[in-house]
């Protein structure tokens, strides 16, 4: 999808563009599971795919949502920015509402 000024680029119907405005637009799929997994970088293509079709099959397990429905994004980040990135921004100000804590 390519998202230009107030027009989104939908959908290609019978070898045609349609343009909708981005304001008429409706997601037929609500409440769309999206994982950011942060690691240390080092870990093949092949691993990260098995990583995200694992999530994915456990959202799909748990939840009942469609495989469309559910992105998984890897993001990786060096060791020396772990802390300041990730630990000091993300998980030490939110540490109630992790349903897994760390062990560090």
């Amino acid at each position: 999808m390519f998202i230009g000024g107030t027009t989104k680029f939908t959908s290609i119907l019978y070898g045609r563009l349609l343009l909708r405005p981005a304001s008429k637009i409706k997601h037929k799929i609500k409440n769309m599971p999206h994982v950011i997994v942060k690691m240390y970088p080092g870990s093949s293509e092949e691993q990260k795919e098995k990583i995200a079709q694992e999530i994915t099959n456990v959202i799909i397990k748990h939840t009942g949502k469609p495989e469309e429905a559910i992105s998984i994004a890897i993001a990786e980040v060096t060791e020396d920015l772990w802390i300041q990135e990730v630990y000091d921004k993300e998980i030490s100000p939110n540490k109630e509402s992790l349903y897994k804590k760390p062990g560090y």
